[in-house]
């Protein structure tokens, strides 16, 4: 399972929202009138993100998957500015 954990990055977001939901469970006094908006948007950010960065590699025909290898080194789009922005 840490395997998976280690090579797919999505997997690990999935278990950190898992985490995060129990947390707020255990805790509470955060309201979701508050929460939801600003996860929204925090969803929407990287979910642009990620598609920006999953077209530069298919400009680049490089592979997006961490376990296989890169055929290019890319430096443009998002990778402009942020070394990983996917992860």
């Amino acid at each position: 399972m840490l395997k998976i954990v280690e090579n797919y990055p999505p997997v690990l977001l999935v278990f950190s929202m898992v985490f995060l939901w129990m947390l707020t469970k255990i805790l509470g006094g955060v309201s979701y009138a508050v929460l939801t908006p600003l996860a929204l948007i925090c969803f929407a950010i990287a979910s642009i993100l990620l598609l920006l960065a999953a077209n530069t590699f298919r400009n680049h025909k490089t592979p997006i998957m961490p376990d296989r290898t890169a055929n290019t080194l890319i430096t443009s789009g998002v990778f402009k500015y942020s070394r990983n922005p996917i992860y």
